[in-house]
C-alpha cells in the first residue's frame, strides 16, 4: 500500500494556499492544563507520514480510543473574532463545557459549563448557534450512549450571555411534558429573537408509542431571557416566559421549515392513520397551506433540505428517474417542478440524518456550491466552480492529498472559515483560512489529540459478487505493519440496517482491533445507504436471510484473498449489526470462532409489538413477511446452532432497543446449555457513553478476540475453548 508523502512548499503553491501559518501557543485564562490540551498547536501543517512499522513496536494505549479528549462543532462568531468550541471538562468526567477563543487574541476568552449534573447523565452543549458576538443560542443534551453517536435532547433552549459568563435557560420543558424544544432559525434581521420549534419526545425510541396528532408549534423567543428558570419551564396556552407561540403546524408529528426570512412555510408530518409522510406548503405566510405532490413523499430518504436563496424554491434530494439514486434537485412547490442540479448514476447523494446530507453551503445565501458522495472514499463535486467554497476545498484538496476536508463555520460574511481535514488514519485537524489571502493556519487543538496517525491502520474499499451475483461494497482494514496474509480478522458489522452505511474515515473500533493485529472487515449489506434505491430495497424482508449472506460472502471473499485464517475470524456488531453478529454465526457456525452482539435485536416479533408508531416502518420494510418468518429469522430461535465464543452487551437505559431482548437471548442460551459472557451497565443506553464503561468493554473484548482468535494457533485456539 503506497504511503502518502506529506505535502512540501511547492505542492502549497499549486494548492493555492499561500501560506500555512500556525497560531502558536495560546495563553492561558483560568486552571485548566493547556499543556496538554493544546500540544498540538504549534506542530504545524505538515502532514505525518504514514508509514508503519510492526503492530507491536506501534501499540497505542487503549486509553488514547476512547477519551474525552475531543473537539466538536468548532462555530465562529459572526464578525469572525470569536470560536466556540465544545471540548470535555478534565474535572468532571463525562460533562463537557463550551469554549470561547479570542482569536485575535489568541487566548481563551470565556469558558461555560452547564450547571446540572447527577450521577449517570450529563446535561450537554449542544448545538450552538451564534447570534451576535456576545450572544449564542444552543440546545442541549444528554448522552445514554456511544459519544461518537447523536444524543438525546433534553428539549431545552438557553442563551449565553458571553461577556457577562451567564447562562439562562429560555424555554424546555418541565418533568412528565411530552414536548421539548429545539433551535429551529436565527433571524437575519432580528439579533434579539429567534425562532425555537416544539416536538414531540418518543421516550422509547422504537420502544414506546408516539403520538401522531402532537404538532409541533413555533415560538418566537427572546434571546435575552431574564425569566427565572421555574418560569422557563412553566409554558402553556401558548405563551413562554421568554416568548410566545407564533403558529403551529397543520401536520402531526414531523418538523417545519422556515424560509431564509424566518417564514415558516413548509411541514413534513405523517398521517395519524397510517404513519405515512406528509408535506404541505404555502406560498406566504398569510396564504393556506396546500399538499406538496404525493409521488415526492412516499419515499424513505426523500429529504427537503431548505430554501433556495431566492426563496421561492426548496433544495429537494430525491431518487433520479433513471440511475435511482438521490440527486439534488431544485423544486418549486407552486408548480410542482423538479430541476436537476446533481446526480451521480452509481452512487447517492451523501444523505444520512447521520452524517450530514452531503450539501455544502456557500456563507451568507446559504447556497449550495458543493455535493458530497462516497462510492468508496468520499468524493466533492463542484457545482459552483468560481465560488467561494470551490476555492477554499480545492486548495485544501491540493494541500493535503489522502485527506477530506470539510467546511464547517463561516463568518457572516464569508471572509473566514473553519476547516477540518481527516482520513481513515487521520480524526480530524481544524484550520483557520481566511479567504481573501487564503493564508490559513492550524487551530491549537485536534478531534482525538491522542491519535497519532502514523500509527493507524488505511481502510481500503472492496467490492466482492455475493452468491446470487450482486455487487456488494465494504471496508477492508489491515493492521499496519503485518504480513497481508494468514491474519486474524473482526467482522465488525454496522447497525441501521436500512440508510445507514459504514464509510472511509476513522473509525475507532476498526483503529484499535487493526492496532491490535487484527485484519476489520466492514460490509454495506444490501439495504444500506449510498448506493440508490435498488440497493436499498433489495434488503426489505430479507433481514436474516440474504443481507447475512451478504456478510458471510464478504467475509469468504476476504479468505479468499489470501488475507484472513479460515479459522481465525470473529463477528462483531452493535444495534442491527448485533442481531447480524449473532444471526450470522447460527447461519455459518463453522465461519466465525467467535461472536459479540451490543445492543442488538433477537427476536423480531417482539421489536414489532413494542414498535408503537414505528409500525408502519416495519410494515414497509418486512412487507410481505408472515409472524412465522419473523420468528425463523430472529437469533432467540436459533442458539442451539452457536458454536465458540458468545459475547452480549447492553445498557439497562436503552431506549432504542429494549433490553428484554438481551434477558430473553440469555434465557434461550442458558435453556440449550451454552456458555457466554455478557456486560451490563444499567444505566447506559445505545452503546456505552461513560468513557469508563466504554474502556472496560474494549479490555474485555480484546480479552475475548484474543482467546479465540489470537496469537495461539488454531489448535490452541480449540484446545482452550471452554
Amino acid at each position: 500500500m503506497v504511503a502518502h508523502r506529506p505535502p512540501g512548499g511547492n505542492d502549497r503553491q499549486k494548492s493555492g494556499i499561500k501560506r500555512l501559518q500556525p497560531l502558536g501557543p495560546l495563553t492561558r485564562r483560568g486552571d485548566m492544563n493547556y499543556k496538554h490540551l493544546f500540544r498540538s498547536a504549534i506542530a504545524g501543517v505538515a502532514l505525518l507520514s504514514f508509514a508503519a512499522g510492526a503492530a507491536g513496536a506501534n501499540k497505542v494505549p487503549l486509553d488514547h480510543f476512547f477519551t474525552h479528549n475531543i473537539y466538536l462543532q468548532p462555530t465562529l462568531s459572526p464578525s469572525g473574532r470569536y470560536l466556540s468550541v465544545i471540548t470535555w471538562d478534565p474535572k468532571v468526567p463525562d460533562r463537557n463545557i463550551l469554549a470561547i477563543y479570542d482569536l485575535q487574541k489568541k487566548a481563551i476568552y470565556r469558558e461555560f459549563s452547564m450547571f446540572h449534573t447527577d450521577t449517570f447523565t450529563q446535561e450537554l452543549f449542544w448545538h450552538v448557534r451564534w447570534v451576535t458576538d456576545n450572544r449564542i443560542v444552543f440546545g442541549s443534551a444528554e448522552h445514554y450512549g456511544a459519544l461518537d453517536s447523536r444524543p438525546y435532547y433534553t428539549g431545552k433552549v438557553y442563551s449565553v450571555d458571553v461577556k457577562g459568563q451567564q447562562i439562562r435557560l429560555l424555554q424546555g420543558p418541565w418533568i412528565g411534558n411530552p414536548h421539548g424544544f429545539e433551535v429551529l432559525r436565527t433571524l437575519p434581521n432580528d439579533t434579539d429573537h429567534f425562532l425555537t420549534e416544539s416536538y414531540f419526545i418518543p421516550w422509547g425510541g422504537w420502544n414506546a408509542s408516539r403520538n401522531s396528532d402532537a404538532s409541533p408549534s413555533v415560538f418566537l423567543i427572546n434571546t435575552v431571557g431574564n425569566a427565572s428558570h421555574d418560569a422557563a419551564i412553566k409554558w402553556g396556552k401558548g405563551t413562554t416566559a421568554n416568548g410566545h407561540r407564533i403558529m403551529t403546524s397543520p401536520l402531526g408529528n414531523g418538523r417545519l421549515i422556515a424560509d431564509r426570512d424566518g417564514h415558516v412555510r413548509v411541514a413534513i408530518g405523517e398521517d395519524s392513520s397510517t404513519g405515512d409522510m406528509k408535506w404541505s406548503y404555502r406560498p406566504d405566510i398569510d396564504s393556506k397551506w396546500k399538499p406538496m405532490p404525493g409521488d415526492l413523499i412516499q419515499r424513505m430518504d426523500t429529504w427537503l433540505v431548505g430554501f433556495t436563496p431566492n426563496n421561492k424554491s426548496l433544495y429537494l434530494v430525491d431518487y433520479t428517474p433513471k440511475g435511482g439514486t438521490l440527486g439534488l434537485y431544485k423544486f418549486d412547490p407552486a408548480t410542482d417542478k423538479k430541476d436537476l442540479l446533481f446526480a451521480n448514476p452509481k452512487v447517492d447523494v451523501d444523505n444520512s440524518v447521520f452524517y450530514g446530507d452531503g450539501l455544502i453551503f456557500g456563507p451568507k445565501d446559504e447556497k449550495v456550491e458543493a455535493v458530497e458522495t462516497m462510492y468508496g472514499r468520499p468524493k466533492i463535486s463542484l457545482l459552483d466552480g468560481k465560488g467561494v467554497v470551490a476555492k477554499v476545498l480545492s486548495a485544501f484538496s491540493a494541500a493535503f492529498p489522502g485527506q477530506y476536508p470539510e467546511i464547517l463555520s463561516w463568518s457572516r460574511d464569508g471572509s473566514e472559515a473553519v476547516v477540518l481535514v481527516s482520513s481513515d488514519r487521520n480524526p480530524g485537524e481544524y484550520y483557520l483560512v481566511d479567504t481573501r489571502t487564503m493564508h490559513a493556519a492550524p487551530l491549537p487543538f485536534k478531534y482525538r489529540p491522542d491519535i497519532n496517525p502514523a500509527k493507524m491502520a488505511p481502510m481500503q474499499p472492496i467490492e466482492f459478487k455475493a452468491r446470487d451475483g450482486m455487487t456488494i461494497h465494504g471496508y477492508l482494514t489491515l493492521p499496519a505493519g503485518e504480513p497481508d496474509k494468514n491474519l486474524p480478522m473482526i467482522v465488525f458489522v454496522h447497525g441501521g440496517p436500512f440508510g445507514i452505511r459504514d464509510r472511509w474515515g476513522y473509525h475507532t473500533w476498526v483503529q484499535l482491533l487493526a492496532n491490535r493485529g487484527y485484519a476489520v472487515l466492514q460490509v454495506n449489506y444490501r439495504g444500506s445507504a449510498g448506493y440508490g434505491v435498488k440497493y436499498l430495497h433489495a434488503g426489505f424482508s430479507h433481514w436474516g436471510t440474504t443481507m447475512q449472506y451478504d456478510v458471510i460472502d464478504g467475509t469468504k471473499w476476504v479468505v479468499k484473498q489470501g488475507y484472513v485464517n479460515p479459522k481465525r475470524i470473529c463477528i462483531f456488531g452493535i444495534s442491527y449489526g448485533g442481531y447480524a453478529a449473532i444471526r450470522s454465526a447460527e447461519i455459518a457456525p463453522d465461519l466465525y470462532q467467535c461472536t459479540v452482539g451490543d445492543a442488538g435485536v433477537y427476536d423480531l416479533p417482539m421489536m414489532v409489538d413494542n414498535s408503537g408508531d414505528a409500525r408502519s416502518y416495519f410494515d414497509k420494510v418486512f412487507d410481505g413477511l408472515s409472524r412465522a418468518d419473523l420468528a425463523e429469522q430472529s437469533p432467540v430461535n436459533h442458539v442451539k446452532r452457536l458454536t465458540g465464543g458468545i459475547y452480549l452487551v447492553q445498557g439497562g437505559a436503552d431506549y432504542t432497543v429494549s433490553p428484554k431482548q438481551f434477558r430473553e437471548l440469555k434465557a434461550r442460551l442458558g435453556a440449550a446449555g451454552k456458555h457466554y459472557l455478557s456486560l451490563y451497565k444499567p444505566y447506559e443506553g445505545h452503546g456505552f457513553g461513560k468513557v469508563s464503561n466504554r474502556r472496560e468493554l474494549a479490555k474485555k473484548l480484546l480479552a475475548f478476540f484474543d482467546h479465540w482468535i489470537g496469537p495461539q494457533s488454531s489448535q490452541q485456539v480449540a484446545a482452550a475453548a471452554p
